[in-house]
């Protein structure tokens, strides 16, 4: 699970194992992933068949950590074969940031460095891949995208000629999540992937919105619930379709 060390990352994390998996927690910040591991920790106290809990650090704004991320959760002497993933981390950026590896920060979070990741993990080694599901997270903000605005993204994905348009950015990763989740099911023959929105929930996604916005969303969400929602209809369906998400920072 990406974006683990909380909000919906998190929350799913904690259902996820509630439902008897393993859970791998994904996220750039050691300490936060440790924290909030605590939780997890009580469920273990049942006896040493309780699902497990463990971490992963690495940075989804390095293409390159990403991939060093991805082949640690490969390497079968320190994970167990992973079976699904839930590509939860996202960003929602009010400003221009371009990562090392010049793609703007919201287009490689939330899009590229998944992509990455599910490339590398759903390879099939020994003629056949060990992921049996992906659940991707995106957002009914697809909609919201003009095909001008998908085709300057595509063309300059550092935003670099154009002035950055943060709403029109968003909706263009979430309708390539959209499409992502179509075709990774297909290329690799995955047996389930699913795109899921789960309404808006009080995350840190909206960390740099005004402050009125964040009260507007805080008084309209509740983390927890939407989570076990998600979960709930990720393991349910067997069909692609149409989070919003920073579920965590990146």
């Amino acid at each position: 699970v990406t974006g683990a060390s909380g909000g919906i990352g998190l929350e799913a994390a904690k259902e996820l194992r509630a439902l008897g998996f393993d859970v791998v927690l994904c996220g750039r910040d050691a300490a936060k992933l440790e924290a909030a591991g605590g939780p997890s920790r009580d469920l273990d106290a049942t006896g040493a068949s309780s699902p497990r809990a463990e971490t992963a650090v690495f940075d989804l704004l390095s293409l390159t950590d990403t991939a060093r991320g991805a082949r640690e959760l490969a390497d079968r002497s320190r994970y167990p074969p992973v079976a699904g993933l839930v590509l939860n981390a996202g960003a929602w950026p009010t400003f221009l940031e371009v990562t090392e590896d010049d793609l703007e920060a919201g287009l490689q979070t939330n899009h590229v460095a998944h992509f990455l990741l599910a490339r590398e993990l759903c390879q099939p080694r020994n003629g056949t891949s060990s992921i049996r599901a992906v659940a991707t997270l995106t957002s009914s903000a697809h909609a919201a995208v003009s095909t001008r605005s998908l085709r300057a993204l595509l063309d300059d994905p550092a935003w670099s000629a154009a002035a950055f348009d943060a709403g029109q950015a968003y909706a263009a990763t979430k309708l390539l999540n959209l499409l992502f989740a179509r075709e990774v099911g297909r290329r690799f023959g995955i047996p389930k992937s699913v795109a899921v929105h789960p309404g808006v929930v009080a995350t840190n996604l909206f960390r740099d919105f005004p402050a009125a916005v964040r009260a507007t969303v805080c008084a309209a969400a509740h983390c927890a619930g939407s989570a076990r929602r998600f979960v709930t209809n990720a393991t349910a369906s067997g069909n692609a379709r149409g989070g919003s998400g920073t579920r965590e920072e990146p």
